[in-house]
């Protein structure tokens, strides 16, 4: 009769990183993922188009009064979330939060509690930059320049996915001082 080895029913093994995670966990590096991302999209594009006077030859050197018809010029310009200071302030702020994915959640529970608080200090760090962001994009309107052309602002997606990414950071950090009984 063989014997069967027997386990050491004292210590479990750990569970995998990802589930490790819960919610808080998964929303920090949806966040993140998300947030850095953003930081590379468009925040806000602008079109200047600009007409001649009647359409004709603006300059008079093609013999001036006359049938010459040059409709126009338009001129595009896009700025992604990340040149403006807070976009990189931001971009800093989701990429240190997927690091403090990382150190919140090591296999036998936070040691140090006071590190729980750091989720909520960049979530409502890059949740208030982000919102802030979104107000000057949208603050913009079109303007009509010496009646000879428009400006045509325009809101991008990364406006937008970086408050999304924001509040879901914010959201993560709250819930792992929540669990860590911070709060």
């Amino acid at each position: 009769m063989a014997s069967e080895p027997v386990s050491n029913p004292t210590k479990a093994p750990a569970p995998p990183w990802f589930a490790r995670l819960g919610l808080s966990g998964k929303l920090l590096i949806i966040g993140g993922v998300a947030g850095t991302i953003a930081a590379f999209l468009p925040l806000i594009s602008v079109s200047i188009a600009m007409q001649a006077p009647g359409g004709t030859d603006p300059f008079g050197m093609l013999g001036g009064k006359g049938g010459v018809n040059f409709g126009g010029v338009t001129v595009s310009k896009t700025a992604m979330v990340v040149e403006d200071w807070r976009g990189k302030i931001g971009l800093a702020g989701y990429l240190a939060t997927l690091v403090l994915v990382f150190v919140l959640y090591p296999p036998n529970r936070l040691q140090q509690k006071a590190l729980g608080w750091a989720p909520v200090g960049v979530g409502l760090l890059v949740g208030v930059l982000s919102i802030w962001l979104l107000a000057l994009a949208l603050d913009t309107g079109s303007a009509d320049i010496l009646g000879m052309g428009f400006i045509k602002p325009k809101t991008g997606a990364g406006a937008f996915l970086n408050v999304v990414a924001g509040v879901v950071v914010a959201a993560g950090g709250l819930l792992k001082a929540r669990e860590e009984k911070l709060i």
